[in-house]
């Protein structure tokens, strides 16, 4: 064993050696191609030599580079890669170029000479502080500054006062980032003098205020009265660099000055001051804030308040809490809004202890809180509460109650709306009970104590609960509300009406059909359609029960706002035999307008199954319609259908299977919907209709990518037996199954390019079951498939539908 971990050891390493290697033969090849470049290549050519050289280059390429200087188009590639080459050659070069460049070029050899930091470039630099060109000088003192020294710092602080004015700027930069690295260097002393030297000269203020800065960061805590200084300025732009300065400005002391300060400062300067506090590093920073949160003026409070809730200490728990208890609405109300939004059970538990020590409008703010925070700590005095003598509070408590109370707790709702007086608080516990109830996550027993108090409840409070069971919607909670529909009581059987109509699933459908046939209230009988309508939307009856239910509902009404509602409906229904009930209504002038929109949405869902009568249909609409928008929307469906041609569009897919299968696997295993009696999920697919792709299934966006299977199926209807052509593209591999037969397989991968496979079938005299596999292994995930003559031609008379026959 050990001699097969050595052997591997060696492997991985000598693989390590052989991979750098290659790495640096591939470095050296790039460069030697790059310098090449440089000798023989256009500029554009050159240009991109320098970038890989700026990568790959060595002390070799700074010959190449260093004439390179002095050309106006390359010398800024050059200095590219000049600057990162290690080694002196590189610096030798560029300080040699500072007697042979002028203006702009002398210029970005000085800034180059700065990015690498040369102390042998000090002297010349120097020297170049008198140039006439005051841009060449100015980068002069700012390359003096980057490279630092004694030297570099006696010649700024001569031309601090000596230089014109642009070039003083510069040097004053330069004394700055001079007193940076002294600074660094660890003598604070010497670099307090030099930014106290940039800050007693004529400056832009811009220049005064960095240097102003230092000054105060290099003295630490004895820079705190020039920090307190810039802090009282009346110039705004010396306050600001104050605020800025007192944040970086470390020490218990700063902290405690500050916040002294801030006591001290105008109401506009208060809040800017005390935000500069609060992002302070520092362990006083807490107790200043929460002093200041609970005893400072009306505007610090809040601002400190809102401090603490950003940085969600939890700290500030008890100010916020003694601070809606304070008597200010304001303050009060901010610190609610604080504290709804603050994380942590702590924080639900120090309210839930504070309740029942308060009273009154405290109180009522309290109890609003525990219930947006779901307090079910809070659930014992939340019950005590809704039972107050003042109606606000109980008000409050009922609400919060609906938002905490779990399946134990609705028992104390349920009593309160059996005793309740009036209806506002009636619909405040409806409220209550529907938001637990919508809320709690089983149902059941969520019914169960409803439905207990039901039998025995008044009117009122019956109608309220069934409302709850409506929101409820179990199997229990819909068969109480279809027997509160043959209640004697108006009131409570009107209710029950409407909540049926609201029902959420098609469970309720048959209620619903009954009392459409047999309610004399029109009020009532339009609910039910209404309901009815949106139930059969849903889509989970079959079309042809779909059509059946719309043809009664029709027949049994002659109001037409009853027939547009239903017309609306009957548009969404995939079926040829709706088109023949919306027929009738196409002369209707009341719902005419209605009908022909009917006739295009079914015409629409009907192309991949009925394409000829899909087509009659959208055609006689654009040649009757007086609406210019509906003979658009015609245009548009026989557009569709034309696109479309003769590929099958009328699809139900089942997947993905994977099973941690991948390639063959996947093409070899038969999942369940290739199984004689597997039990497979099935959907109805979406078929694309981009331009040039007429037809294609869209697997990926139905089930997602990565290594897997998915099956399609649709039945084809032919007037008697013959030989017919099945022509089709898949994208990734597939088999085809047509009548439970396989007709042709091919595990290969590929875009799907329609009629690329073609099989030769027996369709027999009627329904003939196709059925389609596709693996899937990278990329797009589709197919499209048609059925045509023997002879590839187009075959006339077929039907499709995607559900069995």
């Amino acid at each position: 064993m050990k001699n097969h971990l050595y052997r591997f050891a060696a492997c991985v390493a000598f693989a390590a050696v052989a991979l750098s290697a290659a790495a640096q033969s591939t470095s050296a090849e790039k460069a030697r191609q790059a310098l090449a470049a440089l000798k023989t290549g256009a500029p554009a050519e050159k240009a991109l030599a320098c970038k890989t050289l700026a990568v790959y280059g060595s002390a070799e390429a700074v010959p190449a580079l260093a004439p390179l200087l002095a050309d106006e188009q390359l010398a800024s590639w050059a200095r590219i890669a000049l600057e990162v080459i290690p080694g002196a050659a590189a610096d030798d070069a560029l300080r040699e170029a500072l007697g042979k460049v002028n203006g702009k070029l002398l210029v970005g050899v000085i800034n180059s000479i700065a990015v690498r930091r040369d102390a042998k470039a000090v002297t010349p630099l120097i020297a170049k502080l008198g140039d006439a060109d005051p841009e060449v000088a100015s980068a002069a003192a700012v390359a003096l500054g980057h490279i630092g020294g004694d030297a570099a710092v006696r010649a700024l602080e001569g031309a601090l006062t000596k230089s014109a004015p642009p070039v003083r700027s510069a040097a004053a930069q330069g004394c700055i980032l001079c007193a940076e690295d002294l600074l660094a260097k660890g003598k604070p002393a010497q670099a307090a003098a030099l930014y106290d030297t940039v800050r007693k000269v004529d400056l832009p203020k811009q220049r005064v205020l960095e240097a102003t800065r230092g000054a105060i960061l290099a003295r630490q805590a004895d820079g705190l009265p020039l920090l307190l200084e810039t802090l009282r300025s009346p110039d705004k732009a010396v306050f600001g660099i104050g605020l800025s300065t007192a944040r970086e400005l470390p020490g218990r002391a700063v902290t405690d000055a500050l916040v002294a300060e801030v006591g001290k400062a105008s109401s506009e300067r208060q809040a800017p001051l005390l935000l500069a506090v609060a992002d302070r590093a520092d362990d006083s920073v807490l107790p200043a804030l929460l002093t200041l949160a609970r005893d400072g003026s009306k505007g610090l409070r809040l601002v400190a308040m809102d401090v603490l809730v950003r940085q969600g200490n939890l700290a500030c728990v008890p100010v916020l809490l003694d601070t809606i208890a304070g008597g200010d609405a304001e303050l009060a109300q901010a610190a609610t809004t604080a504290l709804a939004g603050l994380p942590g059970d702590d924080v639900d538990r120090q309210l839930a202890a504070r309740l029942p020590q308060v009273a009154g409008s405290t109180r009522r703010v309290l109890l609003e809180l525990a219930g947006k925070r779901n307090v079910a700590a809070a659930v014992p005095e939340l019950v005590k509460a809704s039972g107050d003598a003042d109606p606000k509070i109980r008000a409050t408590a009922i609400k919060a109650l609906g938002q905490t109370a779990g399946v134990a707790d609705l028992r104390t709702l349920t009593d309160l709306l059996s005793k309740a007086k009036g209806e506002e608080e009636i619909e405040a516990i409806e409220a209550a009970l529907e938001s637990a109830c919508t809320r709690i996550t089983d149902k059941a027993a969520c019914a169960a104590h409803v439905l207990a108090c039901l039998p025995t409840s008044a009117a009122p409070a019956k109608c309220a609960l069934l409302r709850v069971l409506g929101a409820i919607t179990t199997p229990d909670a819909l068969t109480a509300v279809k027997s509160a529909l043959a209640s004697s009581e108006a009131a409570v059987s009107d209710t029950a009406v409407r909540v049926l109509a609201d029902w959420p699933d098609s469970p309720a459908l048959p209620a619903l059909l009954e009392v459409y046939r047999t309610t004399k209230d029109d009020s009532h009988r339009f609910l039910a359609l209404r309901g009815c309508v949106r139930l059969l939307e849903l889509g989970e009856q079959a079309a042809p029960q779909a059509v059946k239910l719309y043809g009664e509902l029709l027949a049994g009404t002659q109001r037409p706002d009853d027939r547009k509602v239903l017309l609306s409906g009957l548009a969404k229904v995939a079926d040829p035999a709706a088109l023949k009930l919306v027929e009738p209504f196409l002369g209707d002038a009341q719902v005419q307008a209605e009908a022909e929109l009917a006739v295009l949405g079914i015409a629409s869902g009907i192309s991949g199954l009925a394409p000829t009568e899909a087509k009659a249909a959208a055609s006689r609409i654009q040649a009757q319609t007086k609406s210019e928008v509906t003979r658009e929307r015609a245009a548009r469906v026989l557009a569709q259908l034309e696109q479309a041609g003769d590929f099958i569009t009328a699809w139900q897919i089942a997947g993905p299977y994977a099973e941690g299968l991948s390639g063959k696997s996947l093409f070899d295993s038969a999942f369940a919907p290739e199984q004689t009696d597997g039990k497979a999920t099935w959907k109805p697919a979406s078929v694309a209709t981009k331009a040039g792709r007429p037809g294609m299934v869209d697997l990926e966006a139905a089930f997602g990518g990565g290594n897997r299977v998915a099956y399609a199926r649709t039945w084809v209807f032919s007037e008697k037996a013959q030989k017919a052509r099945i022509q089709f593209g898949t994208d990734d591999g597939h088999k085809l199954w047509v009548n439970g037969k396989l007709i042709t397989q091919a595990n290969r991968g590929g875009a799907a390019v329609a009629d690329e496979f073609k099989a030769d079938v027996e369709l027999r005299a009627g329904w003939n079951a196709v059925l389609l596999k596709v693996t899937q292994d990278s990329g797009p995930w589709e197919f499209c498939l048609r059925v045509r003559d023997a002879a590839g031609g187009k075959l006339d008379g077929l039907r499709v539908q995607p559900s069995p026959p």
